[in-house]
């Protein structure tokens, strides 16, 4: 089962080399200074996918992240 899965993993997913490479580009090149908090995949500036933006989803997503971890409101 193991070499099953590792095949669909080889194609889909990237190396950890592959998956540092944008980060590394946002933290080396010059000149990006004036772009931050932009969103950048495979070392480009991409448009945030329309629930990327959505402030609804964004909160759930926040309230339920606190709630797995154990966050209270008075943590923060």
């Amino acid at each position: 089962m193991g070499t099953l899965l590792s095949l669909p993993s080889l194609l889909l997913m990237k190396t950890p080399t592959q998956g540092s490479q944008t980060t590394l580009y946002c933290a080396l090149t010059p000149g990006l200074e004036e772009r931050s908090g932009r969103y950048f995949s495979d070392c480009a500036e991409k448009e945030v996918a329309p629930e990327g933006r959505d402030d609804e989803v964004a909160r759930r997503l926040w309230e339920e992240s606190a709630r797995l971890v154990g966050l209270k409101d008075s943590d923060l």
